[in-house]
């Protein structure tokens, strides 16, 4: 099993349960999508007030995950991963390759 993923730039005064299961990215708990209901819950508040922070880390995040799951469509994993965090954005257009 795959250790928690510390969000960049904090360090959590506990483990944080509902991080993603690299390569596969599902939640360490739940064994369902990540970032799972909790998840955001959590990472909501660890950067609550700090939206750039909280992009920054989504962003990578976004990044791991299309790197580990090269066969998921991006716009699938910007919807799961990213699009959350912004609710007045969470529709884009990808290119096409």
């Amino acid at each position: 099993m795959n250790r928690p993923v510390v969000m960049a730039g904090l360090k959590p005064q506990k483990p944080i349960e509902h991080a993603p299961n690299k390569p596969g990215w599902d939640c360490l708990q739940y064994e369902q999508p990540w970032p799972c209901a909790p998840a955001k819950v959590t990472l909501s508040e660890l950067y609550q007030g700090e939206a750039q922070g909280l992009a920054m880390s989504l962003a990578g995040y976004y990044y791991d995950a299309a790197n580990d799951l090269p066969g998921t469509p991006r716009e699938e994993l910007y919807q799961r991963i990213v699009a959350w965090s912004r609710p007045t954005c969470s529709k884009i257009r990808f290119a096409r390759r």
